[in-house]
């Protein structure tokens, strides 16, 4: 995967890149522009739940440092390199012995696809470790240690042509220019980005009933209405009981929604799924074709043609990654699972085979923009991480590995929590016990309840009115 590269694309008869190559830059730092413009907005947020200012006052201070951030990107990406050390000399392996690991490696991450796929027939868990860990260990074996004939079980370094500068040791690919736009030839990205156009159109008229809006889609219309980030229950009231279980304010994305529509003018739900929702989706689209063009240069095209299928056919369950992409782009869970991942994926290999600063500075803001878009990202992102750092760190790139770490600084930053829960001892009228709800839910028999949190519709109310209580706060206790 790393330091593969594609046929190259020779420059026009004028002097000038083809215009597929210059659009393809365009929307990469298109892209690359949303990322670091979102982290903004995030970081504007977290500062927003400590202050509670009107979401005007942060869409301007977000504008300004949208501005600002596009001024420095446009002077130039920061070129500047972290020098890596020549990597250990380790024994390689024979040309058989290592044949036979990476067979050992496919074969027992199948065993472990098919386990997981069967453990509703019986198949235990243990089936599924046990082969996962060995196709692990042999896929470790085989890279680390390399085949016979290559020094130290790494490749050789490619001779510099003349004008270029030599690699030094350590850097695989890195004395060529890195020039990914080009891969794809010349029907890569016509294919991309009519595939993505085509998603996004499609994504208007796909109805996709998903109870999670009860949730994502009133946060947004809360804020268009008031003005304001929502610290209280906006499902079953307006504002007037405090949050119930799993409705802490943590990302970013639902309010931005409300806040740019209240300012507009037009309702929360319109600019969510005729506005934000193409725009998201083809985001994922272009996203899928930068990873596919960094990890499959050679035929790029059609392991995107097997990519965009895939996503199209695997939407039928509620858990399928297809269901996280096109079906409901508009909740931001979905746009980090179908947009963000892929682009830390890529971040992740360029700074493997360049390691410049401009590209740790985007792994920086993928991990911060992340926060924003679901608290998921404070265990999905150092997960991501540490799969793509490990390998740096096991193969002798220590530094470029600890580095890379980056990515998961504000995710897991310790004191991240909500700050909508409130600790006064108030009885909640949903639930049958009359306990004062000191810390956490009141009620006994409330097991899934997070401490700080409130179960029912009506709290501090007693009698019939206090049995007038959704389904949904039922399903909470």
């Amino acid at each position: 995967m790393i330091g593969l590269s594609g046929p190259r694309t020779g420059r026009a008869a004028s002097g000038r890149a083809p215009w597929t190559v210059r659009a393809t830059r365009a929307l990469d730092r298109a892209c690359d522009g949303a990322v670091l413009s979102f982290a903004a907005w995030t970081v504007i947020y977290d500062v927003g739940l400590l202050l509670r200012p009107p979401t005007w006052t942060m869409l301007v201070a977000w504008l300004a440092a949208t501005a600002a951030i596009g001024a420095l990107w446009a002077r130039g990406v920061p070129s500047g390199r972290l020098r890596a050390s020549a990597p250990p000399r380790r024994r390689a392996l024979p040309a058989r012995a290592w044949t036979a690991a990476v067979g050992v490696a496919v074969a027992a991450g199948v065993v472990a696809g098919v386990c997981a796929g069967l453990h509703g027939d019986g198949v235990p868990w243990w089936c599924v470790w046990l082969a996962g860990l060995v196709s692990v260990t042999a896929t470790a074996v085989a890279l680390l240690c390399g085949r016979a004939g290559e020094p130290g079980g790494h490749r050789p370094a490619r001779e510099a042509e003349p004008g270029e500068r030599a690699e030094e040791p350590g850097e695989r690919g890195e004395g060529r220019p890195f020039d990914d736009e080009a891969r794809g030839g010349r029907w890569g990205m016509p294919v991309a980005a009519a595939t993505g156009l085509g998603f996004a159109v499609a994504s208007l008229f796909i109805v996709n009933t998903d109870g999670d809006d009860a949730y994502f889609v009133s946060r947004s219309v809360a804020t268009a209405a008031n003005g304001r980030i929502p610290f209280d229950d906006v499902i079953f009231s307006r504002g007037t009981t405090g949050p119930i279980a799993g409705e802490p304010p943590a990302a970013s994305f639902e309010v931005f929604a409300g806040a740019v529509a209240r300012v507009l003018g037009v309702p929360a739900p319109s600019f969510l799924w005729y506005a934000l929702l193409p725009l998201a989706t083809f985001l994922a689209v272009w996203a899928m074709w930068r990873l596919v063009r960094a990890w499959a240069p050679r035929r790029p095209v059609a392991c995107f043609g097997v990519g965009a299928v895939y996503l199209l056919w695997s939407g039928m369950g509620g858990a399928s990654l297809g269901s996280f992409h096109l079906l409901r782009m508009w909740q931001g869970k979905a746009v980090l699972v179908s947009a963000l991942i892929p682009l830390l994926y890529v971040y992740f290999t360029r700074w493997a085979e360049r390691r410049t600063y401009g590209t740790l500075a985007l792994l920086a803001a993928a991990g911060v923009a992340s926060v924003g878009l679901t608290s998921s990202a404070a265990f999905l992102i150092p997960l991501v991480t540490v799969a793509a750092a490990a390998p740096l760190v096991l193969s002798g790139r220590v530094r470029a590995g600890l580095a890379a770490c980056v990515a998961m600084a504000y995710p897991s930053r310790p004191g991240r929590r909500s700050r909508s829960c409130t600790s006064a001892p108030r009885w909640s009228g949903a639930c049958t016990t009359r306990r004062p709800a000191t810390r956490g839910c009141c009620c006994t028999a409330c097991r899934a309840c997070s401490p700080g949190a409130r179960c029912g519709s009506v709290r501090g109310r007693r009698g019939a009115a206090s049995r007038r209580w959704s389904p949904r706060a039922r399903r909470a206790c």
